[in-house]
């Protein structure tokens, strides 16, 4: 007696679905990162548009809103490995000390014309490869200068 094999049980499972998973999770990527920008990018254009209006000519005010720019930016580079150099407007200096005159000078020139104390800000940025005790010497200057709101940029 002859006996027949078994065929083998097929299982159809539908199309392969990973092509399809590749794609989508490719477009949410996309979407998160565009939407992310496109915020940051919104407060840009609002941003912009107020100094615009702040700065023209027009007789138009500013809108209630509107606060001045009041940040300081202080540009540390080191052209030696032993020293630095902080440059703020036309000031520039390796000193710590002629830094905090200086910054003392402004702080007290910005407070003349009315401005609180807590707006002030400063932001050091760094460029190059400058040292974290440069960049210390240079917060130092600054808060002894009466500065209360110091922050740090990412190196260039």
């Amino acid at each position: 007696m002859k006996f027949s094999k078994r065929k083998a049980a097929r299982f159809e499972s539908g199309p392969n679905m990973t092509p399809l998973v590749d794609v989508v999770m490719c477009i949410l990527i996309f979407l998160m990162m565009v939407g992310t920008f496109s915020a940051a990018e919104h407060y840009m254009l609002q941003r912009a548009t107020q100094l615009a209006a702040a700065t023209s000519e027009s007789s138009t005010p500013p809108p209630p809103d509107f606060k001045p720019d009041d940040t300081t930016d202080i540009n540390v580079d080191m052209p030696a490995p032993d020293r630095f150099v902080a440059r703020v407007g036309n000031i520039r200096t390796s000193d710590p000390a002629e830094l905090s005159a200086a910054l003392r000078k402004m702080f007290t020139d910005l407070q003349g014309t009315g401005q609180k104390k807590e707006d002030l800000k400063i932001v050091i940025r760094p460029r190059g490869d400058v040292k974290f005790r440069h960049c210390m010497a240079v917060y130092e200057a600054a808060s002894s200068a009466g500065f209360e709101s110091i922050t740090y940029a990412m190196p260039n």
